[in-house]
C-alpha cells in the first residue's frame, strides 16, 4: 500500500510587503520587498530551531531541514506535519 502524501502546503500569499522608499531625487515611491517570517520547528513537541522563511511550502522546508540535520533518515517516516 502506498503511503499518503503528507505535504499539505499552506502557501502564504503575502510573501512580499509594500514599503515606502525614496529615490535619489527625494521622491517617495512604493515598492514591494520580500517579507521573511519566523518558523519554529518542533519535533515530538520539542523546539528544535526557528528558521526564517518567505512562507512558501513550509512543510517541505521543515522536512528538508530535519533530513539535512540528521534528525531523520527517511522523511516518509513522519506521520504528520502541522503548520500553525
Amino acid at each position: 500500500m502506498l503511503k499518503p502524501n503528507i505535504i499539505k502546503t499552506s502557501e502564504n500569499p503575502l510573501q512580499t510587503i509594500e514599503v515606502d522608499v525614496y529615490d535619489e531625487y527625494g521622491e517617495k515611491l512604493t515598492k514591494q520587498i520580500a517579507c521573511e517570517r519566523p518558523l519554529t520547528v518542533m519535533l515530538n513537541w520539542k523546539e528544535v530551531v526557528t528558521l526564517m522563511t518567505l512562507g512558501s511550502r513550509p512543510e517541505a522546508l521543515v522536512l528538508g531541514y530535519l533530513k539535512n540535520q540528521s534528525f531523520l533518515s527517511d522523511p516518509a517516516a513522519i506521520e504528520s506535519v502541522i503548520i500553525d
